[in-house]
C-alpha cells in the first residue's frame, strides 16, 4: 500500500535545487501513479490539516495533473479505475 507520508517527502522533494533529487522524486511520483489509490493519497494529503500549506497545495496541483491526463485516457498504461474514480468523486461532493 502507499504511504501518504512517502508520497508527501516526493511531492516536497520535487521541488529541491539538487537535480539528482528531483530526478528520484519524479521517478518515485511516475511509478506511484501507475499504482491503485494514487489519487485517493493525494486527496488524503490534501485534506490533512497536520499536513503544511505548500505539500497541500503540491498534492492538489498533482492530482489534478493526473485527472487531466488519466481519467479519460484510452489504453493508458495505467488508466484510473472505476472504483478510484468514484472515491475521488465522492471526496469532491464531501
Amino acid at each position: 500500500a502507499m504511504q501518504a507520508a512517502v508520497i508527501l517527502q516526493a511531492l516536497e522533494a520535487n521541488l529541491s535545487p539538487q537535480l539528482d533529487t528531483r530526478k528520484q522524486a519524479a521517478a518515485l511520483l511516475t511509478d506511484a501513479e501507475k499504482q491503485a489509490g494514487f489519487l485517493s493519497v493525494l486527496l488524503e494529503i490534501y485534506c490533512d490539516a497536520g499536513v503544511g500549506e505548500v505539500g497541500r497545495r503540491l498534492a492538489i496541483i498533482q492530482c489534478k495533473n493526473v485527472v487531466k491526463r488519466l481519467w479519460t485516457a484510452r489504453g493508458a498504461a495505467a488508466p484510473i479505475s472505476p472504483e478510484e474514480k468514484e472515491h475521488v468523486k465522492g471526496r469532491f461532493v464531501q
